[in-house]
């Protein structure tokens, strides 16, 4: 589902009705009681309700992979290439090449004073590929306004390969033309469904506030650590207080326990009282807004859809969460991130212990172990491949997309480079907002990448391990490279594998270039290897690497290496 048909769908949603709370306390609780509740007294699970996370449609605030058009419907036949006002060198002969010989049109100012261009093949009904990224939204309400949204398909080609100081890119410019041609593989997905029960943890006075403020879209409890003495009971939302003791799940499915749970008595005169304490009540709800102050709930809570936190002190930041929770009511699309085989897994035969090495990389805590082989959580799961990265057996593999289409759009750009002319080209991996930034700001202000760099985006770095660089190598690539995101640290055995993130550069390689060579220079030395021979040391060095960082000693010729 679109994020355009999600919107559709929720301005048809129908509100349930109202419920208010009648169960004993100490047992279980119902969150909400405005015009959207939800009674969950005693709800029982059950394997029918679909319940998963949103996957943001702007990845972390940057576009779509270059090139990609889900909505592409039509076979490309006409390409449309710009100069961007003759800033960069093209060649129309080459990119037809690559395409298989469609009709190219060359302009300088396609997103302006050569906008008809873009008009006229648009509606020639012909499948149209045009060569910027950067106005990719602005050829979208173009193609949106002629009714040839299923003809159109943009891909960047100036930042990656058009600005950059070495004299000819027509080959690199050819590979990513071949590349943005290849039809996106579908990702299995279900929905993820909430009702918009919202619990808001914090102090009175920050917590009251942010429970008004949501009531009139969300059905919202107010749970407080301590009375206060100026509350008046108010039928816009629950209010009570109570300990938290235990917060589980996601978007739509949060389970939470409380202690010392005290619901607000809504009659009477004077003070507002509160009933008698209880521990151990338990209660479900679809989103929690976190203003304690404190800690958060859930490990790598920035990836826990569904909850929002907000230091208290900081009214911007309560403001931006507060935004954030409000828009987490309705029905949303998210794709399952994982194929998981349990067969395959090596996680403990006959109660001895075995592989423990995407328990130990999962920064969400989404995989647990579960009898002989491990279970992996989608609804908790944010989709960073890492557990796909280190798992020896291939029972866990990244499937948004399948790890199959990373290797035919490895093969494609490296035979469309060479057939235009290229020899031995380099690859590097980077994520679309930091990776894709740097390159962006390296082309505009910079030298930009060198010719013989082909920028391959994915999701997430951390999903690229030993089998997609040593796939890289194996389709015509004479080295491979990464760019992982800044502060991004991942625990020892990530780096026991020989997957040492310490580093802004990763490469595996069978030439003797350094990773600075390619033109974002890294702050800091990367692992070069000479040949695939010395792969089996290099992951020997990881682990030492390892032991020296977590022990903090050099014993038993724990030695930094070179």
């Amino acid at each position: 589902m679109t994020e355009t048909a999600v919107q559709a769908h929720l301005a048809q949603r129908v509100t349930p009705g109202r419920r208010r709370n009648t169960t004993p306390r100490g047992t279980s609780i119902a969150f909400g009681s405005g015009v959207s509740a939800m009674h969950v007294s005693r709800r029982t699970t059950t394997k029918h309700r679909l319940i998963a996370i949103v996957k943001t449609s702007d990845q972390n605030g940057q576009a779509a992979s270059p090139g990609w058009n889900p909505n592409l419907m039509t076979k490309i036949t006409r390409l449309l290439l710009c100069t961007c006002e003759e800033t960069m060198s093209i060649s129309p002969e080459t990119a037809a090449k690559a395409l298989g010989g469609v009709s190219v049109k060359t302009a300088n100012r396609l997103c302006t004073a050569d906008l008809d261009v873009a008009s006229r093949a648009l509606e020639s009904g012909d499948g149209t590929m045009i060569a910027c990224g950067q106005m990719s939204a602005l050829f979208a309400e173009l193609a949106e306004d002629l009714g040839a949204e299923v003809r159109l398909s943009t891909v960047d080609i100036r930042d990656r390969a058009g600005w950059t100081a070495d004299p000819d890119a027509t080959a690199k410019q050819a590979a990513l033309l071949a590349e943005a041609a290849l039809s996106q593989p579908e990702t299995p997905v279900r929905d993820v469904i909430s009702e918009g029960t919202c619990l808001v943890l914090g102090a009175a006075e920050v917590a009251l506030p942010a429970a008004s403020a949501l009531a009139t879209s969300l059905a919202v409890t107010c749970v407080l650590p301590e009375t206060a003495d100026d509350l008046i009971p108010t039928d816009a939302y629950d209010v009570a207080v109570g300990r938290l003791r235990t917060a589980t799940g996601a978007l739509g499915g949060f389970a939470v326990t409380l202690d010392a749970f005290r619901p607000l008595e809504p009659g009477g005169r004077g003070p507002a009282t509160f009933g008698d304490p209880s521990d151990g009540a338990r209660s479900t709800c679809d989103i929690i807004l976190d203003l304690r102050g404190e800690g958060p709930l859930f490990p790598a809570d920035h990836k826990r859809e569904g909850y929002a936190r907000a230091d208290p002190g900081d009214p911007l930041a309560v403001r931006d969460a507060l935004d954030r929770a409000s828009d987490l009511q309705g029905v949303f699309e998210k794709p399952l991130y994982i194929r998981f085989e349990e067969s395959l897994c090596a996680h403990s035969r006959a109660s001895r212990p075995g592989c423990e090495r995407c328990l130990t990389v999962c920064p969400t805590g989404a995989i647990v172990p579960d009898g002989d082989h491990v279970a992996i959580d989608p609804d908790i799961c944010a989709g960073c491949g890492a557990c796909a990265a280190v798992c020896p057996s291939g029972a866990a593999s990244y499937d948004d997309p399948p790890v199959g289409h990373l290797f035919l759009r490895l093969r494609t750009l490296a035979s469309a480079y060479r057939a235009a002319g290229g020899t031995a080209p380099r690859v590097l991996f980077h994520d679309p907002g930091h990776g894709g930034e740097m390159i962006r700001l390296s082309a505009r202000f910079g030298r930009g990448l060198p010719a013989d760099v082909i920028p391959v985006e994915v999701p997430n770095v951390e999903g690229v391990g030993h089998a997609e660089l040593l796939a890289a190598l194996g389709v015509g690539f004479t080295s491979a490279s990464e760019a992982p995101v800044p502060k991004i640290r991942l625990k020892r055995k990530a780096r026991s594998d020989g997957i040492v993130r310490v580093y802004p550069f990763r490469r595996i390689t069978g030439r003797g270039r350094r990773a600075n060579t390619i033109g974002l220079r890294p702050d800091r030395r990367c692992i070069g290897q000479t040949g695939l021979g010395r792969l089996g040391r290099e992951r020997q060095l990881g682990r030492e690497r390892g032991r020296c960082r977590n022990n903090r000693d050099k014993k038993d010729g724990c030695q930094p290496h070179a």
